[in-house]
């Protein structure tokens, strides 16, 4: 019997073409001339080279993604505003995210409109006494734990990329040494002297992925997951595809149209890391059943 397969999609193809070349059946085998493969071409975008790719490293935020530690953030710099009347909003919030510690503080006095001549020094220092509070109560998002687990266990490198500094890294991390050792050490936090510019350019991501064994121009088999828009733009600036999982609040569609689209084909959204499906990235990971052996 003849086999027929309909794409509707680049990533049906993809994931078509590596399902017979890694699984491919017997009867395939002596009869190749029995495929057939139907492309619906009103729905089959053009495959850019990088996309076509299969992904091999794995790079991650942290904040919000990998641990569900921005209400800490909220409710620090909600704190220190309302100290001066003022009322800090998920518009400011969303802004910031993801931005370096100087700079993300700098640009809320801004939005803030300031606070009595307050400096950003002094302004870190007060969210941050709250934030470090806060962190060692810090705990995994949904579906981290079995991904992390998956990729450890099928030797799939992975490395993580925040803007938080080695304290705040330390607080929200060290209570959780099973998950975080499954980096090996893998972390680049937003103080490492190699990063020199923050999110969004791309230093952080390049750095991470330079750590794993990925040279510059090879960043097109990384993929990174990211929560902020500012981290989205960094995974985007380093040549990598992202995965973005934003919180439900922002403006998915504004922040789309903000991109190329080049850019946006690299981009796919996620409401929540359990979604997350390596085959459709060409990631080789074990099957379930094999992870439940070991």
């Amino acid at each position: 019997p003849a086999h027929f397969f309909l794409c509707q999609t680049s990533v049906d193809v993809l994931l078509l073409s590596r399902s017979i070349y890694e699984q491919s059946t017997r009867e395939l085998q002596r009869s190749p001339d029995r495929l057939y493969i139907y492309l619906d071409t009103t729905r089959l975008p053009v495959v850019q080279p990088e996309m076509a790719r299969p992904i091999t490293h794995c790079l991650f935020d942290l904040d919000g993604l990998l641990l569900d530690t921005e209400p800490f953030y909220t409710e620090a710099s909600s704190r220190v505003a309302a100290e001066f009347g003022k009322e800090y909003t998920f518009e400011m919030k969303s802004k910031c995210m993801g931005l370096p510690a100087l700079e993300g503080g700098r640009l809320l006095l801004d939005l803030l409109g300031g606070l009595d001549g307050m400096s950003v020094e002094e302004f870190n220092e007060r969210r941050f006494k709250i934030q470090y509070e806060l962190f060692p109560t810090s705990k995994p998002l949904p579906g981290i734990e079995r991904l992390l687990s998956l990729l450890h266990k099928s030797g799939v490198p992975i490395a993580i990329a925040t803007s938080s500094h080695k304290k705040g890294f330390e607080l929200k991390t060290s209570h959780l040494p099973d998950l975080f050792g499954l980096f090996n050490g893998n972390f680049v936090l937003g103080d490492d002297p190699a990063v020199k510019k923050g999110k969004p350019n791309p230093d952080i991501f390049l750095e991470a992925a330079r750590r794993i064994g990925v040279p510059p121009e090879e960043t097109a088999c990384c993929l990174v997951f990211e929560d902020a828009p500012n981290g989205v733009r960094a995974g985007l600036a380093a040549g990598m595809r992202v995965c973005w999982i934003p919180d439900p609040r922002i403006d998915k569609a504004a922040f789309l149209d903000s991109l190329s689209e080049q850019e946006k084909a690299r981009v796919t959204i996620l409401s929540s890391m359990e979604e997350f499906q390596p085959q459709a990235f060409g990631l080789a990971v074990l099957q379930p059943a094999v992870l439940k052996e070991g």
